[in-house]
């Protein structure tokens, strides 16, 4: 665990080392970590989707035949509940444009939550500003599944 704590500790650092950096895309980590996983294995991926890639889809597909995957998809409170309104943004990859936001949103129709659903992958939501408290229960439910 040690190692494993070590290497997330480094990554952390070298992201806030270089702010400006685009993400990378998640499906090449998906592949090595799946690579690391003896066949029926595990891999609990927690994340909010921002950067998938273009082949996370196709990763995950073959991924899921090798080993179990589910997904801790973190959210926040304006992406499931964003107050009305037009909302400009800039990503770090330099594309812009307008959100609207609309009072009393839907998490349930969280586009992410329906792509990984429809890729046969378990996904239990979890409130980035929740406390330990609260995440705890959900994560012994997918203690629970695998």
């Amino acid at each position: 665990m040690n190692g494993v704590i070590g290497v997330m500790a480094r990554a952390h650092a070298d992201a806030l080392a270089a702010p400006d950096q685009p993400d990378p895309p998640l499906a090449d980590a998906l592949e090595t970590a799946v690579g690391a996983l003896p066949r029926g294995g595990h891999l609990i991926l927690a994340s909010g989707l921002d950067e998938p890639g273009l082949r996370f889809d196709e990763v995950v597909r073959a991924a899921s035949t090798r080993v179990s995957i589910a997904v801790l998809l973190v959210t926040d409170a304006f992406e499931r509940d964003a107050p009305r309104g037009a909302y400009a943004f800039l990503s770090r990859d330099g594309r812009s444009g307008w959100l609207s936001g609309r009072r009393g949103g839907d998490a349930r129709a969280d586009f992410r939550r329906e792509r990984l659903m429809g890729l046969g992958v378990p996904v239990i939501s979890i409130d980035a500003a929740a406390g330990p408290e609260r995440v705890a229960p959900l994560l012994e439910r997918l203690d629970a599944v695998h």
